[in-house]
């Protein structure tokens, strides 16, 4: 059985130490076998939310797979952004932007799907390319017997209260193609809402901002999944008086066809 602890939006710059550092304590505890940061680590990329983000992430244990989100590039100096967007993600965090980790029964793939610029005026939005999806099916394709994962920070499924919200663009032809590549779990972020379900037989399985203030109707929450080649189960923890504490349990079990809700 292999553990994950799937966290996302930080947004240093907008941290809430005391939540910051109740999921610290959490995930020392109980390290999981792999760490899935989906994206917007910072607040507005600057030099020192990084380097605060880069200080946080290498207290906990456990291989680790990060990707960036929209907030991770300059939003104010646009011509930055555009020219050079992952300037400063590259120099005080991390030289990867679509890292591949892999452990005891997993294969982890990152895919960057923020953009410096888009057709339309929210710039907030992300999208998957064919490139990119050409990448994953290579990569996860050749897996063998592994579970499967992708870390991305857009979502590939909107529901419920998030369903207003921009679906990561493209997410429905890649869904499939993803699908014929066996992925069997897909983690995102960008919502800040957390939720489940499956979409072409994978779960998809969003969380909300871990430990920032920026709260959109629900808590501060993260994931803690377990999964095996049978069975995932997505415990949403949420922060509640104090402490993160069990808010739900999804669970999902592999058919033939792909996953389904157990």
């Amino acid at each position: 059985m292999i553990g994950i602890a799937h966290i996302s939006d930080l947004h240093f710059g907008r941290e809430v130490p005391e939540v910051r550092e109740a999921l610290l304590a959490e995930l020392r505890v109980d390290p999981p076998e792999l760490l899935a940061v989906s994206g917007d680590l910072t607040q507005r990329a600057r030099p020192d939310e990084f380097r605060r983000a880069r200080a946080f992430l290498e207290r906990i244990p456990g291989t680790r797979i990060v990707v960036p989100g929209n907030h991770d590039m300059p939003a104010v100096a646009i011509g930055m952004r555009l020219a050079a967007p992952w300037y400063r993600w590259r120099r005080w965090f991390s030289p990867e932007l679509e890292p591949m980790v892999e452990g005891p029964g997993f294969r982890a793939l990152g895919i960057n799907t923020a953009r410096r610029a888009g057709w339309t005026l929210d710039w907030s939005r992300g999208r998957i390319n064919a490139e990119q999806m050409q990448r994953a099916a290579e990569v996860l394709g050749a897996a063998g017997d592994r579970l499967r994962v992708i870390v991305a920070h857009h979502p590939f499924l909107l529901t419920g209260s998030a369903a207003g919200r921009g679906q990561a663009g493209r997410s429905a032809q890649a869904m499939p193609h993803l699908r014929r590549a066996h992925v069997d779990l897909v983690l995102g972020g960008h919502v800040h809402l957390a939720y489940s379900g499956t979409v072409e037989g994978i779960v998809v399985a969003q969380t909300g901002t871990s430990i920032s203030s920026r709260l959109k109707g629900e808590p501060n929450s993260y994931n803690r999944i377990r999964a095996d080649r049978d069975v995932i189960t997505v415990e949403v923890r949420a922060w509640e008086t104090g402490a993160f504490r069990e808010l739900r349990k999804d669970r999902y079990r592999r058919t033939p066809a792909g996953w389904i809700a157990a």
